[in-house]
């Protein structure tokens, strides 16, 4: 007896970026299911659409965009100069001393190097003090982010690292041939999102547009839902009751 259903056994199809600028100007309704876009068209749309990606990096962090990255300690530096596409630090860093195993998550012993903001690392005392680091200050700058260290490293801690969970840009998405640089499931937010561009560029209906809005606004909060780390909660509920007078 036949199967009632026949699936294929590949899941691998991911829609290149020209694909999603396709589907975006047909959902804009500026083109019918026949047409394609031209030369011009597709690369305004992927000037738009680059400018869409910018745009989602302030709105929260994927799981995707945040990855480790290791900053080489140098006696007596305490400023190490990020790459351009490092846009903040997520969380605290843990410092590799060198006589572990330097190779990546597989170090003995790690200590932690706790985040701190740009009042608290102003207000330390002695900033040429050299020691283990403890503190670290992400200063945002522009082109290149700086790290401040305190305390200072020293000669022993030369030839260490410390691990930061770096949260980078995104890949540019100017070529039409790529794909987009994040997960399958927020595909379909780009084609509204885009289209609801496209669509207020071309002076289409403000009915139209304001649909096209609402519909990637929907998309992009079940998207970004899933980016994030899911991880266990717990609850718990306190109340006053006659016994906690005796508590204080």
């Amino acid at each position: 007896m036949p199967l009632a259903q026949t699936e294929a056994s590949t899941d691998t199809y991911v829609p290149a970026i020209d694909d999603i600028v396709a589907m975006s100007y047909r959902r804009a309704g500026m083109l019918n299911v026949q047409q394609s876009p031209t030369t011009t068209q597709g690369a305004v749309a992927r000037q738009v659409l680059s400018v869409l990606v910018t745009a989602l990096e302030a709105e929260g962090i994927a799981m995707r965009a945040v990855q480790p990255g290791y900053v080489p300690l140098v006696e007596g530096q305490n400023l190490y100069t990020l790459p351009e596409t490092v846009i903040d630090c997520v969380g605290n860093g843990a410092y590799i001393d060198p006589t572990v195993s330097q190779v990546p998550f597989q170090a003995s012993s790690e200590t932690p190097v706790i985040k701190t903001d740009r009042d608290t690392y102003q207000g330390l005392s002695s900033k040429s003090a050299q020691s283990r680091p403890t503190l670290y200050y992400f200063a945002r700058n522009a082109p290149l982010s700086t790290l401040y260290v305190w305390p200072t490293p020293s000669a022993s801690e030369t030839g260490g690292q410390i691990r930061f969970q770096y949260h980078q840009l995104r890949p540019d998405v100017t070529d039409g041939t790529k794909t987009m640089p994040f997960e399958r499931y927020w595909d379909e937010y780009f084609v509204y999102a885009l289209a609801g561009r496209l669509a207020l560029d071309n002076s289409m209906s403000l009915d139209r547009v304001g649909y096209l809005d609402q519909m990637a606004a929907a998309k992009k909060a079940d998207a970004k839902g899933y980016s994030k780390q899911n991880v266990t909660m717990q609850a718990s509920i306190d109340h006053m009751t006659g016994w906690n007078r005796y508590r204080r």
